[in-house]
């Protein structure tokens, strides 16, 4: 499984990239590769207008937002089941 973090300068951002790390830790997921960026041209370059965003596999599941924890380890883990 391939995760891509897309972050801004707010402080939520590191709070949402952690919060992804810790949730990859909790449900012991082997192959999984994590990237981020705060790289502005990258991240317009994906068409994300309001970062944190969150891709897996290349599908956009999270932009703009930080979700719920709860919501956020439910999507990572339907991923994680395809």
């Amino acid at each position: 499984m391939k995760i891509e973090i897309f972050l801004s300068s707010c402080s939520c951002s590191s709070s949402f990239s952690a919060m992804v790390n810790e949730i990859v830790a909790e449900l012991d997921l082997k192959e999984v590769s994590i990237s981020q960026t705060s790289d502005f041209e990258k991240i317009a370059e994906r068409g994300i207008l309001m970062p944190p965003a969150l891709a897996i596999n290349g599908t956009m599941v999270v932009e703009g937002i930080v979700p719920r924890r709860e919501k956020l380890k439910a999507i990572i883990e339907d991923a994680a089941k395809e």
